[in-house]
């Protein structure tokens, strides 16, 4: 009997701590992938931003269920970026950015995006929108995602509607059905383990040019991290000195399917470097992060290590050398980080 009643407190001991979680509040959702508090960009200049939820996103309980759920508005000209790996027994996962309550709960609030993809006798992807307590018209297509397999989706916030991608490429332009200003939840719910979740970004107007005084350099042991789109046409990516030498100048020519770097020094550029391959396609979005060594720039591309490029005046101190980034030609930027001493 004490066995018993012992086994009883213990149970309505763990009842009362899940009831109260239902009442606490979700957490915040970054707006960076950086490992510590970093600067994002806005505007023309850079703002610090804490790292939230540091590690791995974790769930939360809801009325029963254990989402990845979050406090997060979306605006247009930024972008909620998800990364994650189905389970190797998934039988399906949902991503939804609400309005009004963080889950469809009692048929209350709206679900400006939906996005669910099952794994059946056939594998399919819908994507819809709950407003006024009803789905509306519903679009179905086979989607990318496989059991056991990793995944990055993309969501742009652009004037008039969202733009999906899946791992990169573009799948859907979906229009707006209920204002984005409405959003304040995101959730992920069903068979996934996701690496991290993050909305950032904003509207870049090109040529763009943003200046590294506010985030205290680009200093040896910082990451520059940008994700954009090339669009057919060549686009260029430009470290500037004070002086108005580029310490660093990269060019991605889509057509010849060549990346070259250089530098101009006192006004005399040095020769080109090309090797490497081609790791990008044109209208397919990409991450380019470019780490600051005390003797070289490395290169990577979607997270993989590319090339390095060897720092071609060694008179300057590379903590405080970089002055300013430029951005030309044909390229739409996404979201623009300085990771502070993360090489």
């Amino acid at each position: 009997m004490e066995q018993c009643a012992f086994l009883l407190l213990v149970f309505a001991s763990i009842l009362t701590m899940v009831n109260a979680r239902e009442g606490t509040p979700l957490p915040l959702m970054g707006e960076h992938r950086c490992d510590r508090n970093s600067y994002v960009a806005q505007g023309n200049s850079f703002r610090w931003s804490k790292r939230l939820n540091p590690g791995k996103p974790s769930r939360t309980y809801i009325k029963g269920e254990y989402p990845y759920a979050f406090s997060k508005t979306l605006q247009k000209g930024q972008t909620l970026y998800v990364r994650g790996t189905v389970n190797g027994d998934a039988s399906y996962f949902e991503l939804n950015l609400m309005g009004g309550v963080p889950m469809i709960i009692d048929s209350n609030g709206a679900d400006a995006l939906h996005i669910k993809t099952t794994f059946g006798w056939t594998k399919q992807t819908y994507v819809n929108t709950w407003k006024r307590n009803k789905w509306l018209d519903q679009i179905t297509f086979a989607g990318p995602f496989e059991k056991g397999q990793p995944f990055l989706i993309s969501i742009y916030a652009g004037n008039s509607g969202f733009e999906l991608r899946f791992n990169g490429k573009k799948w859907l332009d979906y229009a707006y059905r209920v204002p984005v200003d409405v959003i304040n939840f995101i959730n992920v719910r069903g068979d996934v383990d996701l690496d991290n979740i993050y909305v950032g970004g904003q509207k870049f107007e090109m040529n763009y040019h943003i200046g590294f005084h506010e985030a205290n350099n680009f200093a040896i042991g910082d990451r520059l991290v940008l994700t954009g789109i090339g669009v057919y046409m060549p686009f260029e990516l430009a470290l500037n000195a004070t002086n108005g030498d580029y310490l660093f100048y990269l060019q991605v020519d889509f057509e010849h399917q060549v990346i070259t770097r250089s530098a101009k020094i006192q006004n005399q550029w040095v020769p080109d470097e090309t090797g490497g391959g081609f790791p990008l396609k044109s209208t397919e979005e990409f991450e380019l992060a470019l780490v600051n060594h005390e003797e070289a720039l490395e290169i990577y591309f979607n997270d993989k290590w590319y090339t390095s490029f060897g720092h071609k005046n060694l008179d300057l101190d590379y903590n405080t050398a970089f002055d300013a980034l430029q951005l030309n030609g044909a390229l739409e930027p996404r979201t623009l980080v300085l990771c502070k001493n993360q090489p």
